[in-house]
């Protein structure tokens, strides 16, 4: 009889492009994930369609797709009662993650670092909560560190310290000279190998039912070192490469140690996932430059580019120190706003249509819908769905004047794609960029040409895909699986340890339970 695993270890990395790993992991410089490889179950992670940058973790820990638990950006969402991007709230999310699901079954759960989301209060164990991630949850993109139970945030902070980068999201960095760009690697280096110090830390306490640790750094260098890491990248420079080798390879090496040191002793009885969420590759995006197509296809006039005084003092402001540019933004909010924030064109309640933001790869298009937005101008019903045909055709005539190929590789309408009661949370399109070559004009007879002014300061961005490795009593490994819906997680999760679920997109993912284990119910 094969043996059951009484709990749950799961270690992730925020953004650890599959394909890097594979191929790092086959020259022996991740020597953890070469082990895995060649030992244990492991299969591709498939994301939501177009959303997965925001909503890759959301789908994981609450096993459902963004149409049922509406967080398609990781931290912020379209209001069409005021037209304007508002933050997530505890209140704004209605559906219970994993941690408040086994804790309420009576489960103690230890997490460290989940991204996207906020303080466990209300956690059966421990939760270490914005300590070192890629996105925090704090004002101004700042981290706020704190921990359930309140008092272990001293016991942390004397044995780790605090975050090297300042609890600042990576972003804030935008590291391009050679000196930045050795500091910032250095940063995110030390603060994968204290993570990993911490969760082997955690792991130790007490004999958890379930574990969760993430590191965030995969995903912060994938943002500001692909171009050094890439040599066909637009923006590549051969001559950091040179003095400096791959920062994207020794963050990833530096993560492979720490995840390699807190996987290897794991309690026998323990199901181990190490799970990546999604992967890296090369930033070329029209994102922000789709409202812009869209006044024009609506027969209005817009600035292609931003004012040069705007362009200078957009300059200015990032070479501030972080911690000024923090301290100066609540006090300089409006000029911050159109200083960082020029790329989309505003005056949405008088549009017919326009932007919304998803990610990089994918961009949102909302239609400015009568009964949904409080001033609607479309009708619902014929008229909508004319206005969508007439988008998407339109949209795919427009070329990339560089390449000479399409700027957009597909259009996605979430009412065909999607199912589930907050689906009309969502943009109504979801406009997949061709990320061929670098994007700098387009064309098309319905727009004419147009520049685009990149306002990113990243040069890395995400694809859809993630990754993960599963070891443990009963598990028959190596065997691929291929591709595992990210949904099917959770619910895998709840058969290992006895917790029914109510409702899940997903199913349980039957090579990593014990013959005979017993599918949850669905409601």
């Amino acid at each position: 009889m094969r043996q059951q695993p009484k709990r749950i270890m799961v270690v992730g990395l925020d953004s650890g492009d599959p394909d890097l790993i594979a191929g790092w992991a086959e020259e022996g410089a991740l020597p953890t994930f070469r082990k895995l490889f060649e030992t244990a179950v492991h299969g591709r992670v498939k994301n939501p369609t177009a959303m997965e940058a925001g909503s890759a973790w959301p789908c994981f820990y609450y096993g459902m797709t963004p149409a049922r638990h509406g967080q398609y950006d990781g931290t912020r969402f379209y209001d069409p009662k005021t037209y304007k991007d508002s933050k997530y709230t505890p209140e704004t999310v209605h559906q219970w993650p994993l941690w408040r699901l086994f804790s309420a079954a009576g489960k103690r759960v230890a997490l460290i670092d989940v991204p996207y989301r906020f303080r466990a209060d209300d956690v059966n164990g421990v939760d270490i909560h914005d300590w070192g991630t890629h996105a925090p949850t704090g004002k101004n993109s700042f981290a706020t560190f704190s921990t359930v139970p309140a008092d272990l945030a001293r016991d942390i902070e004397t044995r780790f310290g605090l975050d090297p980068l300042g609890g600042a999201m990576c972003d804030k960095y935008r590291p391009r000279t050679l000196d930045e760009q050795r500091t910032f690697r250095a940063q995110m280096i030390d603060r994968a190998t204290r993570k990993g110090e911490m969760a082997a830390y955690v792991r130790d306490m007490e004999r958890w039912d379930f574990m969760l640790a993430v590191f965030s750094e995969c995903h912060c260098i994938g943002h500001h070192g692909w171009h050094i890491h890439d040599p066909e990248h637009a923006e590549h420079d051969p001559e950091i490469a040179r003095a400096i080798g791959d920062p994207v390879k020794d963050v990833y090496a530096a993560v492979d140690k720490a995840v390699g040191s807190v996987i290897a002793k794991a309690d026998p009885d323990t199901l181990v996932i190490v799970y990546s969420s999604h992967g890296i590759g090369r930033r070329y995006s029209g994102t922000k430059l789709l409202d812009k197509i869209l006044v024009r296809l609506d027969g209005g006039k817009v600035r292609e580019t931003s004012h040069p005084v705007t362009r200078m003092m957009r300059n200015a402001w990032r070479s501030l120190p972080v911690g000024l540019r923090n301290a100066l933004k609540p006090t300089q909010a409006k000029l911050y706003k159109n200083i960082y924030h020029d790329g989309f064109v505003g005056n949405r309640e008088n549009r017919r249509f326009f932007e919304v933001l998803v990610n990089d790869r994918t961009a949102g298009i909302r239609l400015n819908v009568v009964g949904r937005e409080a001033s609607g101008k479309i009708q619902p019903g014929a008229e909508y769905d004319a206005v969508c045909a007439d988008l998407e055709e339109k949209l795919l005539r427009i070329v990339n004047v560089e390449t000479g190929l399409p700027l957009i590789k597909e259009v996605t309408r979430t009412a065909k794609a999607y199912e589930g009661d907050m689906r009309e949370n969502l943009p109504d399109l979801l406009v997949t960029w061709n990320r061929v070559g670098r994007l700098s004009r387009i064309s098309s007879p319905d727009i004419g040409e147009m520049q685009h002014e990149n306002l990113s300061y990243r040069t890395g961005d995400h694809r859809p895909e993630g990754v993960f490795f599963a070891f443990g009593p009963g598990i028959d490994g190596p065997r691929d699986l291929g591709h595992v819906s990210v949904c099917d997680f959770l619910p895998t999760f709840a058969a290992v340890l006895g917790v029914r679920l109510k409702e899940t997109d997903g199913h349980p993912i039957e090579a990593l339970l014990k013959a005979g284990v017993p599918t949850m119910e669905r409601a």
